[in-house]
C-alpha cells in the first residue's frame, strides 16, 4: 500500500567542491542559494537549513525505511513531536542527460583510482527523470521525509538537480 505524503519532498542539496568521487576534482564552492524556492510538491534546501533534521545513510532503501520507522518510532516514545523530526537521506548522484553516459562518466572517474569508488549510502547514476523518480517513491512509501543529494561531481549536476529534476518533481506530483 502506498501513502502519499502529506508534506512536501524536502531535498537538501550538497554542492560543495568537486563532490563526493574521490577524483573529481575540487573547484570553487559552489553557492547554491535556493532556499525558499519551492513548488507544491518540492523544497530544495541546505540541510542546515531544515530544523530537526537528521543525515540517514544507508546501503539500501528497505533499510533505510527500517530506520527511519525506528527512529520516529523511538522519538515518539520519547514524547517527542514527531512533526518537529525530518530523516532526510543521503543519496550520492552522478546524471546526465542519458544514463548511459552517467555511467561512462562514473567508469572514467573510477578508472583514476587504485580500485572503483564504494557508496557510503544509497547511489543513483542516471538520468534526472529517473532520479526524480527515485526521489518521489521514497516520500510516497515513507522511506524518509526527504533527501540530501550529493553529487558525486558537482560540475553539471547540481545545475541539473535545481533546473531538471525539482521540474520533473512537480510534473510527477501532479499527475498522481
Amino acid at each position: 500500500m502506498y501513502l502519499l505524503m502529506k508534506h512536501p519532498i524536502l531535498i537538501a542539496l550538497e554542492c560543495e567542491g568537486g563532490g563526493r568521487h574521490p577524483a573529481a576534482s575540487a573547484g570553487p564552492e559552489l553557492d547554491v542559494t535556493s532556499a525558499g524556492r519551492s513548488g507544491r510538491n518540492a523544497v530544495v534546501r541546505r540541510v542546515s537549513e531544515i530544523p530537526g533534521a537528521v543525515r540517514l545513510r544507508s546501503e539500501d532503501l528497505g533499510a533505510a525505511q527500517t530506520m527511519t520507522r525506528r527512529r520516529k518510532a523511538h522519538e515518539s516514545q520519547a514524547g517527542r513531536d514527531l512533526s518537529e523530526l525530518v530523516v532526510l537521506l543521503e543519496i550520492e548522484v552522478l546524471i546526465s542527460s542519458d544514463s548511459a553516459a552517467a555511467r561512462a562518466e562514473l567508469r572514467e572517474l573510477d578508472a583514476q583510482m587504485p580500485a572503483p569508488s564504494s557508496p557510503s549510502t544509497v547511489r543513483y547514476v542516471g538520468t534526472p527523470r529517473g532520479l526524480a523518480s527515485l526521489i518521489a517513491d521514497i516520500h510516497t512509501v515513507g522511506v524518509a521525509d526527504g533527501v540530501i543529494l550529493v553529487p558525486l561531481v558537482t560540475d553539471r549536476t547540481c545545475a541539473l538537480i535545481e533546473n531538471v529534476v525539482t521540474p520533473l518533481l512537480k510534473e510527477i506530483h501532479a499527475a498522481a
